[in-house]
């Protein structure tokens, strides 16, 4: 299988989710799939390998592809975004696109005649952005509108995307209580 992955990280990334991208890409891979894993450009100078920096063995049918983007945050979010959702419309010959990009996920969801898509969720977003200031010191709780795009945005996910991989069983249990059940859901604990 042909496995498109998009994680809107610099990469590589010393937090757990660089980590969690590169095991899972690493180990599609090994199974036999050719993974492209689509990130940010490292912020190093030289660029570190990122199977060297996670300590993996170098895998051929892992291809990590950096999307150079540039300016403030939210230009380079829209720029990868958008980078992203090319690549879709581009690379009509991957067999799944795979992501735990709550807005990536969003928006290959809507693209006609897309690939299968696979969204990754480890956590509600919308409880992130509320209780955001709890969680990192000098941050604001986001504003009504945003956490109200934010429930429209997991809502659409859960209900385009081929398959959801949770983390957590109560998240799946929340998920299923707000917006209905689905087919093809699969708790995988980090």
């Amino acid at each position: 299988m042909r496995i498109l992955y998009f994680t809107d990280i610099r990469f590589p990334l010393e937090r757990a989710n660089g980590l969690q991208a590169m095991a899972t890409a690493h180990a599609l891979a090994r199974r036999g799939h050719d993974v492209r894993l689509v990130v940010r450009p490292d912020a190093f100078h030289p660029a570190r390998d990122p199977f060297d920096f996670y300590e993996l063995p170098p895998e051929p049918r892992l291809v990590i592809t950096p999307t150079p983007v540039a300016g403030p945050f939210w230009l380079r979010r829209m720029e990868y975004v958008a980078a992203a959702v090319l690549r879709v419309g581009v690379l009509r010959s991957v067999d799944l696109v795979f992501t735990r990009d709550l807005g990536v996920a969003d928006l290959i969801g809507r693209v006609p005649g897309r690939p299968p898509l696979v969204y990754e969720s480890h956590g509600f977003a919308p409880v992130f952005a509320e209780t955001l200031d709890e969680l990192v010191t000098g941050a604001a709780p986001a504003p009504a509108s945003k956490i109200r795009r934010l429930v429209a945005r997991e809502a659409a996910v859960w209900r385009r995307a081929e398959g959801y991989v949770s983390t957590t069983r109560v998240l799946v249990d929340e998920l299923m209580a707000r917006f209905g059940g689905r087919d093809r859901v699969v708790v995988i604990p980090n």
